[in-house]
C-alpha cells in the first residue's frame, strides 16, 4: 500500500478499506467517518471524553476479499479544550508506518508478521464485558450471524417463568448478542419480559450490554420499574440507570433519576458517578442539577472535585454548572465543596 499517509482516515483510504469507526470511552456508540476527519483534524473537541482521552473503536475489512474484519481498539489524551494535541496523532502514525515497514520485510524474507498495534503505547484491550458487546454490536453492524452463544442464551430468557436456574451455563456472549438486538420488537419484547424475573448476576450483564443501545420506551420502562422497586439497592440502581442512559425517553429516565436524588440512597458515590459518566446530559436539565449538586457536596472534598472534574470537562457542560454553583438556594455545604473546587 502507499504509504504516505498523515492520519487514520487516509490510512483506510490508501488501503482501500471499508471501515467503521466506533466511540468506547463511556458507552460504545457508531459514529460516521466524517467524525474521524474532524477529530483528527484537531479542530473540532471529542464530543464524548472519557478520563480526558478520546477512545476509538476501527473496524476494517478489505473492498474485496471475505476476510473477518479487523478491529483496533485506540486511544488519544485531549488537552484542555478536548481537542487531539498533533503531536500526539503524529506520533501513532509514525508507529503504525514503522510496524507496516517491518511487516514489508518480513514477507520479504518470510519470517513472521506481527499485528500493526503490538507495542503500540495508543492501543488497548477491552475489558470482557464490553469486549462481548463490542463484538456483538461488530455483528449486527455487518449484518453478521451472532455468535454460537445467542441461541443458548436466547433459549434461556424465553424459558424463566418455568425456572430461572442454569443462568451460570448461559454465555455472557450470548446476552450481549441478545442487547445488541434490543430494537427488534420480538427480542424487546424478550427482555421486556425477562428483566423482572432475571436473577442478580444476569440482571447485572443485561444492564452492562444495554447501556450500549438505544433502547426502546417499553424496555426503559421495564427498568424503570426495577429502580421504583428498589429505591434502597445502590448496585442494582445504578445498573438500571446505565442499561437506560441512551434511551430516547428522556422525560422518564429523568423523573427516575428526580426520585434517586430525593432518596435516602441520593449520596451513594457509585450512583453519583453513574450519573456523571451515563446520564450528564440529564444533569443539564433545570431540575436536575442542584439537587445532583447537593447530593455530590455530601461526599468527601476529594471525590467531589473528582467527579465534578469529569463532568466540567465534558463538552456543552459547564454553562449549566456554573449557574447552578451560583444559586441563591444552595446549601452552606454545597457552597463549601464548590469553594474548595474553584480553589
Amino acid at each position: 500500500m502507499n504509504h504516505n499517509f498523515l492520519n487514520l482516515y487516509e490510512f483506510f483510504q490508501h488501503s482501500e478499506s471499508e471501515f467503521k469507526l466506533f466511540e468506547l470511552g463511556r458507552q460504545i456508540r457508531t459514529l460516521g467517518p466524517d467524525e474521524l476527519q474532524r477529530f483528527e483534524s484537531s479542530r473540532h473537541p471529542w464530543p464524548w471524553p472519557y478520563l480526558q482521552q478520546a477512545w476509538l473503536g476501527l473496524v476494517f475489512w478489505g473492498k474485496h476479499d471475505k476476510q473477518a474484519p479487523q478491529v483496533w481498539c485506540v486511544r488519544f489524551p485531549l488537552d484542555e479544550q478536548g481537542l487531539l494535541p498533533p503531536d500526539q496523532l503524529n506520533q501513532f502514525i509514525a508507529k503504525l508506518k514503522g510496524a507496516i515497514a517491518e511487516n514489508l520485510k518480513a514477507a520479504r524474507e518470510g519470517t513472521k508478521l506481527r499485528a500493526l498495534l503490538d507495542g503500540n503505547p495508543f492501543s488497548f484491550d477491552l475489558s470482557d464485558d464490553r469486549k462481548a458487546a463490542f463484538h456483538a454490536i461488530i455483528k449486527t453492524e455487518l449484518n453478521l450471524a451472532p455468535s454460537d452463544f445467542y441461541a443458548p442464551a436466547l433459549n434461556y430468557f424465553n424459558n424463566l417463568a418455568d425456572s430461572t436456574d442454569g443462568w451460570e451455563q448461559v454465555g455472557l456472549q450470548g446476552i450481549a448478542d441478545i442487547c445488541a438486538r434490543s430494537t427488534e420488537p420480538e427480542t424487546e419484547r424478550t427482555l421486556q419480559l425477562a428483566l423482572p424475573l432475571l436473577p442478580d448476576a444476569p440482571l447485572y450483564c443485561v444492564c452492562q450490554c444495554l447501556e450500549h443501545q438505544f433502547i426502546g420506551e417499553a424496555l426503559t420502562a421495564a427498568l424503570s420499574k426495577i429502580i421504583s422497586k428498589h429505591l434502597n439497592d445502590a448496585p442494582k440502581i445504578a445498573s438500571a440507570l446505565r442499561a437506560m442512559s441512551l434511551s430516547p425517553a428522556a422525560d422518564l429516565r429523568q423523573q427516575d433519576i428526580l426520585a434517586i436524588l430525593r432518596s435516602d440512597i441520593s449520596s451513594n458515590a457509585e450512583i453519583l458517578t453513574t450519573l456523571a459518566t451515563r446520564c450528564s446530559a440529564d444533569l443539564k436539565h433545570e431540575t436536575l442539577t442542584l439537587p445532583y449538586l447537593e447530593a455530590l457536596a455530601q461526599l468527601p472534598t476529594a471525590a467531589f472535585k473528582r467527579i465534578m472534574a469529569e463532568i466540567l470537562f465534558q463538552p456543552g457542560m459547564r454553562q449549566a454548572f456554573m449557574q447552578a454553583f451560583r444559586a441563591p438556594k444552595r446549601s452552606e455545604k454545597l457552597a463549601a465543596a464548590i469553594g474548595a473546587l474553584l480553589n
